[in-house]
Protein backbone atom coordinates (compact mmCIF):
# COMPACT_ATOMS: atom_id res chain seq x y z
CA UNK A 1 0.00 0.00 0.00
CA UNK A 2 3.00 1.98 0.08
CA UNK A 3 3.07 2.39 -3.45
CA UNK A 4 -0.46 3.63 -3.82
CA UNK A 5 0.44 6.86 -0.99
CA UNK A 6 3.40 7.57 -2.78
CA UNK A 7 1.94 7.04 -6.79
CA UNK A 8 -2.06 8.14 -6.47
CA UNK A 9 -2.96 9.59 -2.64
CA UNK A 10 -0.30 11.55 -1.76
CA UNK A 11 -0.18 13.36 -5.33
CA UNK A 12 -3.88 13.39 -5.60
CA UNK A 13 -4.32 15.15 -2.25
CA UNK A 14 -1.86 17.51 -3.19
CA UNK A 15 -3.78 18.86 -6.26
CA UNK A 16 -7.33 18.33 -4.28
CA UNK A 17 -6.34 20.22 -0.96
CA UNK A 18 -4.89 23.19 -3.11
CA UNK A 19 -8.40 23.40 -5.34
CA UNK A 20 -10.59 23.47 -2.31
CA UNK A 21 -8.30 26.23 -0.61
CA UNK A 22 -8.41 28.15 -4.00
CA UNK A 23 -12.74 27.36 -4.40
CA UNK A 24 -13.59 28.23 -0.77
CA UNK A 25 -10.41 30.50 0.87
CA UNK A 26 -12.62 31.81 3.52
CA UNK A 27 -12.28 30.43 7.70
CA UNK A 28 -15.93 30.88 7.52
CA UNK A 29 -18.48 28.09 9.13
CA UNK A 30 -20.22 27.86 5.26
CA UNK A 31 -16.62 27.22 3.23
CA UNK A 32 -15.33 24.84 6.36
CA UNK A 33 -18.57 22.99 6.09
CA UNK A 34 -18.68 22.80 2.07
CA UNK A 35 -14.68 21.16 2.28
CA UNK A 36 -15.56 18.89 4.76
CA UNK A 37 -18.56 17.66 2.79
CA UNK A 38 -16.92 17.84 -0.53
CA UNK A 39 -14.01 15.53 0.44
CA UNK A 40 -16.24 13.30 1.72
CA UNK A 41 -18.83 12.48 -1.38
CA UNK A 42 -16.28 13.60 -3.99
CA UNK A 43 -12.79 12.69 -2.97
CA UNK A 44 -13.66 9.51 -0.56
CA UNK A 45 -15.88 7.50 -3.13
CA UNK A 46 -12.94 7.80 -5.59
CA UNK A 47 -10.12 6.87 -3.22
CA UNK A 48 -12.02 4.27 -1.55
CA UNK A 49 -12.63 2.32 -4.97
CA UNK A 50 -8.89 3.36 -6.03
CA UNK A 51 -7.92 1.41 -2.85
CA UNK A 52 -9.84 -1.64 -3.12
CA UNK A 53 -8.76 -2.09 -7.06
CA UNK A 54 -5.22 -1.39 -5.91
CA UNK A 55 -5.15 -4.00 -3.26
CA UNK A 56 -6.85 -6.50 -5.00
CA UNK A 57 -4.77 -5.88 -8.71
CA UNK A 58 -1.51 -6.17 -6.39
CA UNK A 59 -2.71 -9.54 -4.70
CA UNK A 60 -2.95 -10.65 -8.41
CA UNK A 61 -7.19 -10.62 -7.91
CA UNK A 62 -8.17 -8.18 -10.48
CA UNK A 63 -11.50 -9.98 -11.77
CA UNK A 64 -12.42 -9.81 -7.81
CA UNK A 65 -12.88 -6.15 -7.86
CA UNK A 66 -16.54 -5.61 -9.64
CA UNK A 67 -17.97 -8.05 -6.64
CA UNK A 68 -15.52 -6.19 -3.56
CA UNK A 69 -17.24 -2.92 -4.32
CA UNK A 70 -20.38 -3.70 -4.69
CA UNK A 71 -20.04 -6.16 -1.53
CA UNK A 72 -17.93 -3.66 0.62
CA UNK A 73 -18.05 0.04 -0.99
CA UNK A 74 -21.09 1.67 0.78
CA UNK A 75 -20.41 -0.67 4.22
CA UNK A 76 -16.58 0.93 3.98
CA UNK A 77 -17.76 4.67 2.92
CA UNK A 78 -19.92 4.39 5.66
CA UNK A 79 -17.63 3.55 8.54
CA UNK A 80 -14.77 5.90 6.90
CA UNK A 81 -17.42 8.69 7.10
CA UNK A 82 -17.11 7.88 11.04
CA UNK A 83 -13.24 8.34 10.54
CA UNK A 84 -12.92 10.89 8.18
CA UNK A 85 -15.34 13.22 9.40
CA UNK A 86 -13.87 14.23 12.42
CA UNK A 87 -9.92 14.02 10.75
CA UNK A 88 -11.13 16.23 7.82
CA UNK A 89 -12.75 18.65 10.46
CA UNK A 90 -9.50 18.72 11.79
CA UNK A 91 -7.33 19.35 8.78
CA UNK A 92 -9.63 22.10 7.13
CA UNK A 93 -9.91 23.96 10.62
CA UNK A 94 -6.83 23.71 12.48
CA UNK A 95 -4.13 22.53 9.78
CA UNK A 96 -2.63 24.83 7.38
CA UNK A 97 -2.48 24.30 3.72
CA UNK A 98 1.26 23.35 3.69
CA UNK A 99 0.75 20.47 6.53
CA UNK A 100 -2.47 19.16 5.45
CA UNK A 101 -1.27 16.50 2.76
CA UNK A 102 0.99 15.31 5.45
CA UNK A 103 -1.60 15.07 8.47
CA UNK A 104 -4.17 13.65 6.04
CA UNK A 105 -1.39 10.97 5.11
CA UNK A 106 -1.06 10.17 8.76
CA UNK A 107 -4.78 9.74 9.01
CA UNK A 108 -4.62 7.78 5.70
CA UNK A 109 -1.99 5.08 7.30
CA UNK A 110 -4.70 4.45 9.68
CA UNK A 111 -7.23 4.24 7.57
CA UNK A 112 -5.04 1.88 5.02
CA UNK A 113 -4.65 -0.33 7.75
CA UNK A 114 -7.95 -0.50 8.99
CA UNK A 115 -9.32 -1.21 5.01
CA UNK A 116 -6.37 -3.77 4.94
CA UNK A 117 -7.71 -6.32 7.81
CA UNK A 118 -11.54 -5.48 6.60
CA UNK A 119 -10.32 -6.80 3.42
CA UNK A 120 -8.59 -9.61 5.03
CA UNK A 121 -11.26 -10.43 7.99
CA UNK A 122 -14.26 -10.31 4.93
CA UNK A 123 -11.60 -12.90 2.92
CA UNK A 124 -10.86 -15.20 5.76
CA UNK A 125 -14.81 -15.57 6.95
CA UNK A 126 -15.69 -16.70 3.42
CA UNK A 127 -13.11 -18.83 3.17
CA UNK A 128 -14.25 -20.37 5.92
CA UNK A 129 -17.72 -20.56 5.01
CA UNK A 130 -16.57 -22.58 2.07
Amino acid sequence: MGTFGLFFYGPYQHYWYRALEGYFPLKTAAHFLTKVTLNQVLLAPVVLVVVFSWNLALQGQAKEIPAKIRRDFVPSLMNGWKFWVPAASINFWVVPLAHQVLYMSCCGVLWTAYLSYSSNVSASLKLKGA
